[in-house]
């Protein structure tokens, strides 16, 4: 088990840059809109894991909200190559929430 845990942080460290390499996904990507409120609802982003449990809650939380205060989810996954600055910037921090 511990060579296994040392062999995977051995791949996903990168010791010439000190920083964190992205993981492969292993899901496929999260993002999207997950609904739709009226147009002019706020926007909530969600930055996400396809993996992240804390995330899920939060998804359950806003949307028992829906009802009350109508808003638009959009998921945010920070491991889609296209979205690599919030995976420097969030990945310790997920779940995170931006509201518009």
């Amino acid at each position: 088990m511990g060579w296994e845990v040392a062999k995977h942080f051995r791949r996903a460290f990168s010791a010439g840059t000190r920083r964190w390499k992205q993981l492969p996904q292993r899901n496929g990507s999260v993002s999207g809109v997950l609904w739709e409120g009226p147009e002019t609802a706020p926007v909530v982003e969600l930055f996400t894991t396809a993996e992240c449990s804390l995330c899920e809650k939060v998804k359950e939380t806003l949307s028992q909200l829906r009802s009350k205060v109508p808003h638009t989810l959009v998921s945010v996954d920070i491991n889609d190559p296209d979205k690599l600055e919030f995976w420097d910037e969030y990945r310790f921090e997920i779940p995170v929430l931006h509201v518009d």
